[in-house]
């Protein structure tokens, strides 16, 4: 089998891209991110599909290799099998029921059914997985082993090795419900369920502590009960005479209160009479102050705007400058274009109209020459007519007068013939001057027209020059036409910097402007509310002193009004004349001690109440827990049963995954020798020199052996892992597709090898590429 070629519409970053392939050896070297990887899946997903396509996220393949940029989503590829050469053309959609496979024969160009269920498996007899554990090697891993798919191409046992294939599902079903249900780890379940059997045991034997444990709970949680009792009654005296003496302490503290509000009412009073002192005049509103303050800051902000957009003395002189070259008017930018048109084409018409006047003077040249050569051929003819005319009156004077016999003809003829001559010559001089005339007469005709035609341009270049002078004299300037459309063009970036420069005049003034109106408002405001100018502070210290005036006479008056208000509620919430006869009650205890005697009281009743509380909550625990003890006794039971019939199946199980691998490696042993032997063969050439022998294990796995002893290869350096891993694709691909041999993809695999183990790597390549076709993806020349 060989790859031919293939087109891609969309696929990754690729889009209308095509490529050819030859026999042999193909390389596609090409820099890291430019393709290579994508082109392979690309030849990969044209022959079995795409991977993944169970998976519910955007990491599926299909979505991965959508085109970048939105264009159409697949290709076709060309094969060449049996005799045959094939278009296996697909189209992709956003799921594999919307996709579209089409299979041609190139020679017949009809449709086919040869191809049609999956190219790969049809052309190769194996399936994606099998084929890329052998003849394609992906960026991802050149490992490889003998998976069931290549056990049933090996052994050929069928064209559907469903059943082979079950082998490693079967053993791997088998294998995690041993390491399930394992006596040895600590994860498995029969280490568990032991694990569970002896704590029951341990903890049923605990019954007997718990019953004792309760009976003296119980005796403690009674006497706890009781002293709880007591503090209780303690509690009530005290809270008693707190009762009394906190009614007398309440009283003293009102009226305590009733003088310092009164206190409090007389002090706000005199704030407020001083704040108002201070403000003879016209108070001002909150709004006004609020539209004081915008009027400062708007002064502030067009001052700040106004330096801004202030010119400089340089950019002042240019703006005078630019004033003066465009006092009649700026340009019209339209017209300014319309003559940069004119200027950049009037050089050319210049030439062209020079070209047309010489032209016009060889054509009148070679009309008048040719008008001559006719005359001249005229006067030919005449000059020839002449002689022959006077040669036949001659002959007829002579043949009148009777000196000739009277019976001679010829005489007759030959005048016949010398007046035809004659004739004929005049009426050719008469045609050709008479054609001379004509064609001096057009050529007149051409020459006047023509003339026109150059007087009409000579009238458009002058007035188009003439508009060109007069554009450039409206802003000051004089220029030879040829160079009009340089001044029109720095006209025109004179005139876009005047309007930049008039445009920020604008703005400043506009600023300015602004700026004077706020500070004569707000000049008003602070006259107006007696907060002028007299003692030069500045309009923001002026607003500043009035708004603390201001907020200083509002502040105090709430506060007045919120502390007369405070007396008021007072004496009519409270019965002052009772506050003023108040008497401290008997008894040498203050309120803070029997609060004391009370908190300790509280203290010591609550730690009862935890400790009881603990030992409830130890009470319901053992009750619980002799309860549990005696349900797991009856789990234990049921657990010792499971246990036994547990072992049984395991044992079962561990049998027959025994027998299943014996079964396997008797299969294995029929087809093994072919791999062995071009298995050996390849290695010969990684392991020259090194000592050590490559070979395969009974499934297919390949090891080492080093000085007697057996290793897997896995365990070597990743330099011989890689190759060891490509000897043992190659030894697959020879023993498993027999004619139709498959095309080898080769995506880079050996980017980490050292110098030494690179040259083997090639001597494999080279000597397989004579065998095979092979598809080489590497992103460095040192690699081919």
């Amino acid at each position: 089998m060989k790859i031919l070629g293939c087109h891609i519409l969309g696929f990754g970053c690729y889009q209308d891209a095509s490529f050819t392939f030859e026999d042999g050896l193909n390389t596609v070297l090409r820099e890291n991110g430019t393709g290579k990887s994508t082109l392979q899946a690309f030849l990969r997903v044209m022959l079995y599909g795409f991977k993944n396509e169970t998976k519910k996220t955007k990491e599926r393949e299909r979505e991965l290799r959508r085109p970048w940029r939105g264009t159409a989503y697949g290709g076709t590829l060309d094969v060449e099998a049996s005799e045959k050469t094939y278009r296996i053309e697909r189209a992709f959609g956003s799921k594999a029921s919307e996709d579209r496979l089409l299979v041609f024969d190139l020679v017949t160009r009809n449709l086919t059914d040869d191809l049609t269920e999956t190219p790969g498996k049809a052309l190769f007899g194996v399936d994606s997985d099998t084929f890329e554990r052998t003849a394609f090697v992906s960026e991802e891993s050149i490992q490889t082993y003998v998976t069931d798919g290549v056990h049933a191409k090996l052994g050929n046992l069928s064209e559907d090795p469903a059943d082979v294939n079950r082998y490693e599902k079967a053993m791997k079903l088998l294998t995690d419900f041993l390491n399930r249900n394992s006596e040895a780890r600590s994860t498995g379940e029969l280490y568990q369920l032991n694990d569970r059997v002896a704590k029951a045991e341990q903890e049923t034997a605990s019954a007997g502590s718990v019953e004792k444990a309760l009976a003296e709970n119980a005796r403690v949680l009674n006497e706890l009960r009781k002293e709880e009792e007591k503090l209780g009654k303690e509690a009530d005296e005290l809270a008693e005479k707190q009762k009394i003496l906190s009614a007398y302490q309440s009283l003293s503290v009102e009226r305590a209160t009733y003088e310092e509000l009164k206190k409090a009412a007389e002090e706000r009073g005199n704030e407020v009479k001083a704040a108002r002192d201070a403000m003879p005049g016209e108070v001002p509103s909150g709004a006004e102050l609020k539209t004081a303050d915008d009027w400062l800051q708007e002064a502030e902000t067009c001052r700040k705007l106004a330096e801004n957009e202030r010119l400089s003395e340089a950019d002042e002189q240019l703006f005078a400058a630019y004033e003066e070259e465009f006092r009649n008017g700026e340009a019209d930018p339209e017209e300014a274009d319309r003559l940069l048109d004119v200027s950049g084409r009037l050089q050319q018409s210049r030439v062209e109209l020079r070209a047309k006047r010489n032209e016009r003077e060889r054509e009148k040249e070679t009309g008048e020459g040719q008008a001559a050569a006719i005359r001249k051929t005229a006067v030919r003819s005449f000059i020839f007519a002449a002689p022959a005319l006077a040669a036949f009156i001659i002959l007829l004077a002579v043949t009148l007068s009777g000196a000739l016999p009277g019976a001679a003809v010829w005489p007759y003829v030959l005048m016949g013939a010398l007046l035809l001559l004659a004739v004929g010559l005049a009426a050719f001089g008469m045609i050709s001057l008479k054609k001379a005339k004509q064609k001096a007469d057009r050529t007149v005709s051409a020459y006047m027209e023509s003339g026109e035609a150059l007087q009409k341009s000579e009238a458009g270049l002058q007035q188009a020059e003439e508009k060109l002078r007069s554009f450039l004299a409206l802003f000051g300037r004089v220029s030879p036409a040829d160079g009009a459309g340089k001044e029109i063009m720095e006209i025109l970036k004179d005139q876009n910097v005047h309007q930049k420069l008039q445009e920020k005049r604008k703005r400043f003034e506009k600023f300015e402007t602004m700026q004077t109106n706020a500070e004569r408002s707000l000049d008003a405001f602070l006259d107006r509310f007696s907060a002028p100018d007299d003692g030069g502070k500045d309009r923001e210290t002026r607003l500043r002193e009035l708004s603390e005036k201001v907020l200083r006479l509002k502040t105090s008056g709430e506060e007045m009004l919120r502390a007369k208000q405070t007396l008021q509620r007072f004496e009519l919430e409270q019965d002052i004349a009772a506050l003023e006869s108040i008497e401290r009650p008997e008894g040498a205890e203050t309120l803070e001690e029997l609060a004391e005697k009370q908190r300790e009281n509280r203290k010591r009743a609550e730690e009862l109440r935890t400790l009881s509380g603990k030992y409830e909550q130890e009470n319901e625990r053992l009750k619980e827990r002799l309860s549990d003890l005696e349900d797991e006794a009856g789990r234990l039971v049921g657990m010792r049963i499971e246990r036994v019939a547990l072992r049984e199946k395991v044992r079962i199980m561990e049998k027959t995954k025994t027998l299943l691998a014996e079964a396997r490696r008797s299969l294995s042993e029929k087809y093994a020798d072919p791999v062995q032997k071009s298995f050996e063969e390849y290695a010969k050439t990684i392991l020259d020199g090194t000592g050590l022998k490559f070979d395969l294990d009974a499934d297919g796995h390949a090891v080492i052996e080093d000085r007697g002893l057996i290793r897997s290869a896995d365990l070597f350096s990743s330099g011989y892992q890689t190759l060891t891993y490509f000897c043992l694709r190659l030894a697959l691909v020879d023993a498993m597709y027999g004619n139709e041999r498959p095309v080898i993809f080769l995506d880079d695999p050996f980017a980490e090898l050292d110098e030494p183990k690179l040259r083997k790597a090639k001597e494999l390549i080279s000597s397989a590429a004579e065998r095979y076709q092979i598809l080489y993806f590497t992103c460095h020349p040192s690699r081919v």
